[in-house]
């Protein structure tokens, strides 16, 4: 069944994350939210990808699910909140997104993560007037299955990853060049140990982090304790390195990237930390000094599934659950600094939208973003709020 693993294994994390007992009260504020847009199914519905922004402001996104073939779309939408379907996904061309878009010029490239003649997942291509939708490639288990993570973007080379599949079955990262040509396998997950005796992980769902020619990850599984990595390795594929496995204490199942700011690594677990609803970390670009900066509770909200952003030297952030306030599932939006302070709840879910998975996109002073629940058809809606 499309999707099932994921929903599965999402349906855990949830589970996990309903179960926790309030503890630590988090500060919250009366940020200024502002409702912009409601999916209605036909244009699609359960907005997964992080929204982009072109040079002339317009916000292009994602969906899961909706469209004709319940298959998701591919939408193009202006700051006010008015949407245009640019393309909608079938079983043949790719079927569910949990990505966004990377544009260069006026191509937007993306990926599906099923679909395609072996139900594996593709990569795309299309112009942002919705017109030359093309497949890259198709994926086939053996050079890696299901792409969730964002794609990277490099002068004319794509680079991405496979939750799974791959010539040892644990996923992938890849490189395609932006014609469909030069398909090429940088690295396959195994789940164990490796000749310098570092478990590898296993299932990377995240979106690369380049920098110069190495790019930094995440695995959702794997590593000594299983419970997910914080991985290196340089785009020609040499040199790969795991920098921190999670021993689930400190978190555990990472579900989205790193982000690099000042020179450290942050990111999130989904679960582990103290309280069980996964934590907020820091670490130094080599694997050290690596820091819980905070533990998430059924106060502020937890299992987050998106990549933190940076934004006037604050970190913000999107939980899929909690808090009780406004409902087991609704989800937060948040801030933290980098030292691990000032921890704020922005908003809290409701019913102008809930269950927020994709990152905060910064434009015009403003946050944008999705929620993949809520609004007047409970389909996802499209929102924005003052940081």
């Amino acid at each position: 069944m499309r999707g099932s693993y994921l929903a599965l294994r999402r349906a855990l994390s949830i589970l996990c994350a309903v179960l926790l007992v309030l503890t630590l009260a988090a500060r919250q504020t009366n940020a200024q939210y502002k409702h912009l847009h409601d999916f209605s199914g036909s244009e699609g519905a359960t907005p997964y990808g992080t929204l982009i922004a072109d040079a002339n402001g317009y916000l292009y996104g994602t969906t899961f699910l909706g469209g004709p073939w319940n298959a998701g779309v591919i939408y193009r939408m202006d700051t006010a909140g008015n949407m245009t379907v640019l393309h909608a996904l079938s079983i043949t061309d790719g079927d569910a997104m949990y990505a966004g878009l990377v544009l260069q010029g006026t191509t937007l490239y993306g990926c599906a993560v099923s679909g395609g003649p072996y139900q594996m997942g593709t990569l795309f291509k299309l112009q942002t007037n919705g017109s030359g939708f093309q497949v890259l490639h198709n994926f086939n288990y053996s050079d890696g299955a299901n792409p969730e993570g964002t794609l990277d973007l490099s002068g004319k080379i794509l680079y991405g990853t496979c939750t799974h599949g791959g010539p040892n079955g644990g996923g992938t990262v890849f490189s395609i060049h932006t014609d469909g040509s030069a398909f090429q396998i940088i690295h396959s997950f195994t789940g164990v140990a490796n000749s310098n005796g570092q478990v590898d992980g296993l299932n990377p769902t995240c979106s690369l982090l380049q920098v110069g020619r190495i790019f930094f990850g995440t695995t959702y599984y794997g590593g000594a304790y299983g419970n997910g990595v914080v991985w290196r390795v340089n785009t020609d594929g040499t040199g790969f390195e795991i920098l921190h496995a999670f021993d689930g204490m400190h978190g555990a199942w990472p579900l989205a990237g790193v982000i690099l700011y000042a020179g450290q690594f942050y990111g999130t677990t989904q679960i582990g930390g103290t309280s069980g609803g996964g934590v907020i970390f820091s670490m130094g670009t080599n694997g050290s000094h690596f820091s819980v900066l905070k533990n998430l509770d059924a106060s502020t909200g937890t299992v987050p599934a998106a990549n933190l952003i940076v934004y006037n030297n604050e970190l913000y952030g999107t939980t899929y659950t909690g808090p009780p306030t406004g409902g087991p599932y609704n989800g937060t939006i948040f801030e933290i600094r980098p030292n691990g302070t000032g921890f704020t709840v922005l908003y809290g879910g409701g019913v102008s939208g809930e269950q927020p998975y994709a990152a905060l996109l910064p434009l015009h002073g403003l946050l944008y973003g999705v929620m993949a629940g809520g609004g007047a058809y409970g389909l996802g809606t499209a929102f924005s709020i003052s940081p």
